[in-house]
């Protein structure tokens, strides 16, 4: 039993520590990409920190397995570099009885993230597509990106030359037609 405590205590803090890193990595790549467009759309305040809020659950789930490879393989690796594991093979206990206490907790871990998945994931799936809905609905502006091609409609394709996204003006607007003689 001590030395079950002994390895998950190996392996607690790099678990910690690579899971805000990697928790800080994705938040900050979604901060870069999809942020910036928000916010310079002029979208109330309140808005932009519910959708970032909502979008971070969808990361968290990312994460978690990441954070239990890099712990795995910095505690194990430690233990090697120190030799510990050859101790603890030379006072008879077996590799699997290494593995036990870090298979254990992954199961934990993946039985977390499994009802997170089911749970808590779609519900916050849903609300982040129902506020960009009502953001689409309240500035539809706010959602076109000048100078992009919007194949949203089926056989149409828009395109947009500049927007006042604060105003909700539009210029040089052309619409194109996939289906021929229209």
């Amino acid at each position: 039993m001590i030395l079950y405590r002994y390895i998950l205590r190996h392996h607690l803090a790099p678990f910690v520590y690579s899971l805000m890193l990697l928790a800080f990595i994705s938040i900050m790549n979604y901060a870069i990409q999809v942020l910036d467009s928000i916010i310079s759309r002029g979208l109330d305040i309140p808005v932009v920190i519910e959708i970032f809020i909502i979008n971070m659950a969808w990361m968290i789930v990312l994460t978690i397995p990441m954070a239990i490879l890099v712990s795995t393989l910095m505690a194990f690796g430690g233990m090697s570099a120190d030799n510990e594991i050859t101790a603890i093979k030379a006072s008879g206990f077996s590799l699997i009885h290494l593995l036990v206490p870090v298979i254990a907790a992954a199961l934990l871990c993946c039985v977390g993230v499994a009802y997170f998945n089911d749970l808590i994931l779609p519900d916050a799936n849903h609300r982040t597509a129902n506020l960009m809905s009502d953001v689409a609905r309240k500035r539809p502006a706010a959602l076109i990106d000048p100078g992009v091609l919007i194949r949203d409609y089926e056989n149409y394709t828009l395109y947009v030359q500049k927007v006042d996204s604060r105003s909700g003006k539009l210029e040089g607007i052309k619409i194109f037609s996939s289906v021929p003689g229209e």
